[in-house]
């Protein structure tokens, strides 16, 4: 199974897109954080989307 994953990256941007093949690696839960992102969708009315991360640790098998 191959996967496309986004790196986001603040300063140099040297890549945003990286293929890998992860039946080779084992994922191990790591951390999960929620946070909130205001949109504003007019002068009136801002709609809250809650986000969700989670960050793994990748450990050849």
């Amino acid at each position: 199974m191959r996967t496309q994953i986004e790196l986001y990256q603040f300063g140099m941007n040297i890549s945003n897109k990286v293929l890998t093949d992860i039946s080779k690696l084992k994922l191990e839960p790591k951390k999960q954080k929620l946070f909130r992102i205001n949109q504003e969708t007019n002068e009136t009315k801002v709609q809250t989307k809650i986000v969700c991360v989670y960050e793994y640790e990748a450990l050849e098998e």
